[in-house]
């Protein structure tokens, strides 16, 4: 057996689906639930912006912010 149930996807097929059903990438799809998710943790926490971004996967602000204005055309904080 090769790792995968029968009834799976191989993962460039369910990549295709993806893509097909969301109109984007897994992985795009994935980054703007996070920044969507870091944007509720500013509005609704008292998390700082270094908090929020290490609580969604980011390593530094810096990149984080980046992220974030790409999305929202304003700094994170």
């Amino acid at each position: 057996m090769n790792g995968w149930p029968d009834t799976a996807f191989l993962p460039t097929s369910f990549k295709d689906c993806f893509r097909r059903l969301y109109g984007r990438l897994v992985h795009r799809y994935l980054q703007a639930r996070r920044i969507e998710y870091a944007a509720k943790l500013l509005c609704g926490t008292s998390i700082n912006v270094l908090q929020v971004a290490l609580a969604i996967g980011h390593q530094s602000t810096g990149r984080f912010g980046v992220a974030f204005r790409r999305t929202y055309q304003m700094a994170p904080s």
